[in-house]
């Protein structure tokens, strides 16, 4: 709740100021949302929503290894020991590379 007060204040008298106040009205503008829809959780919904409608399903999956790659090189999550910080870095690299 203390973030929200502060983005609340941060965006309502900062407005353009300030970094996070540039960040929330951009956010407002760009999802056509209101301060309360960026405190609530289900802004990322909205974000993903606006998102996916330009991706193909092939991006939407390469963006899933993505993640979960990034998780198991910041070891977020675990595997057994079949890939090195290496391999999970070469794999991270060679999906970023493809267009």
């Amino acid at each position: 709740m203390l973030f929200g007060q502060l983005l609340t204040m941060v965006f309502l008298f900062g407005r353009c100021e300030s970094p996070v106040g540039r960040n929330v009205l951009y956010c407002i503008r760009r999802f056509n949302a209101v301060l309360s829809d960026i405190l609530s959780e289900e802004f990322d919904a909205l974000i993903w929503k606006h998102a996916s409608k330009d991706i193909s399903n092939e991006q939407e999956q390469s963006a899933s290894l993505l993640k979960e790659c990034i998780l198991l090189r910041d070891s977020v999550l675990t595997l057994p020991e079949i890939f090195t910080v290496t391999d999970i870095e070469r794999i991270i690299s060679e999906i970023c590379s493809v267009s």
